[in-house]
């Protein structure tokens, strides 16, 4: 029996030492003014269960009964006994660790406290490396590609009226003239299929001369038309040559109140004869002129110009009644085919009258309605 309030009396005291420790770390006391709390605690709780067993032999009875249950209890209890110690380490451990956060939290403050006195230093390095970053930073980022060039555009702005200005309005021209010039050909179709086989002398020269009138107009900007009729001969009498024409000549023409050029075409309808002695052969003509012209104002109503470009003629439908036109080689029937001829021509001409167009362009600005004009109309 004393043995086993013996070990009863071991038990509460070694877990009232135990829960002792635990009380101290947390309250943060003495441990050994705890310990001793903790054994005279211990003993006079042991005291006091003596008198207890004493005074109550039947609960002794009891508790002998029931010893091998209480000592296989004890087995478990020791057997548990280390986990329960593991676990109050581990609340020492906890309890000191909180114990030591109080102590971390000034260093944080004093660390917090540093940084203001940093930051004067950071903003002191601050300015000293801004320079070698505008240094090194491009003046062109800045620059939106997208955004509109305003200067550009003003100056382009300016260029453009400053060219509107400098162009003159177009005014239609009018004029008339004459020109005069040679074709360049020989007559040997003429020779060998008319004068020849009848007898006659041929045509010994080097080709015909002409004389025209015209009267031109530039109805549209850059475009001339021109309206003309003439004659060609040749200087030889006997046998000699001679036509008409008239015709239509469209070109382009450019240029300033000085100079000018065109190209064009003349196309006419006329037409010829060819006599020798008193007999005579009459065909009709027709020819293209292909050329190119310079031309000089000397004022506003008088040019000169020259001209350079292709001849071609196509005789048709020979006719005579003193002649044998049927005595053709090849037997075959004198036209077209067999006569035609071509050559290179030159001419010059004179024009007079509105060469720089029928009004004066002032004149033609003060006609024309001005933006605001037009406004009020509207």
């Amino acid at each position: 029996m004393d043995t086993v309030l013996r070990t009863k009396l071991l038990v509460v005291a070694l877990t009232t030492a135990f829960l002792g420790v635990s009380a101290v770390a947390v309250a943060e006391e003495d441990p050994e003014d705890q310990v001793e709390q903790a054994v005279e605690q211990a003993d006079a709780e042991a005291t006091e269960q003596q008198d207890e067993e004493l005074d109550d032999p039947e609960e002794q009875e009891e508790e002998e009964v029931d010893e091998p249950e209480e000592q296989e209890d004890q087995a478990d209890e020791q057997e548990d006994e280390p986990e329960q110690q593991d676990e109050q380490e581990d609340e020492l451990e906890q309890q000191d660790e909180e114990a030591d956060e109080p102590a971390d939290e000034p260093e944080q403050q004093d660390e917090e406290i540093d940084e203001p006195a940093d930051e004067p230093e950071q903003q002191e390095d601050e300015p000293v490396d801004q320079p070698d970053e505008q240094e090194d930073e491009d003046p062109w980022d800045d620059v939106d590609p997208d955004e509109p060039e305003v200067e550009e555009e003003e100056v382009d702005e300016d260029e453009e009226e400053e060219d509107e200005e400098d162009e003159e309005p177009f005014v239609p021209t009018f004029g008339a003239g004459v020109e005069t010039g040679f074709f360049f050909t020989g007559m040997d179709r003429f020779d060998s299929y008319i004068l020849e086989p009848n007898d006659h002398d041929t045509l010994d020269v080097l080709g015909a001369q002409h004389v025209e009138l015209s009267i031109e107009s530039e109805v549209l900007e850059n475009l001339r038309i021109s309206m003309f009729g003439g004659a060609t001969f040749t200087w030889q009498q006997d046998p000699s040559m001679s036509g008409w024409y008239v015709g239509l000549e469209p070109a382009y023409v450019v240029g300033d109140d000085e100079w000018g050029m065109a190209i064009g075409v003349a196309g006419g309808i006329g037409g010829m004869g060819l006599n020798v002695d008193d007999e005579e052969v009459r065909m009709s003509l027709a020819l293209l002129r292909p050329f190119v012209e310079a031309r000089r104002y000397f004022t506003d109503n008088a040019a000169a110009y020259l001209r350079v470009g292709m001849n071609h003629w196509w005789p048709g439908n020979p006719r005579s009644e003193e002649m044998d036109l049927d005595t053709a080689p090849g037997d075959r029937e004198l036209g077209t085919v067999q006569l035609q001829t071509g050559g290179v021509y030159l001419s010059a001409g004179a024009r007079f009258g509105a060469l720089q167009g029928l009004m004066d362009p002032e004149e033609m600005e003060e006609m024309e309605p001005t933006e605001q004009q037009q406004d009020d109309d509207d």
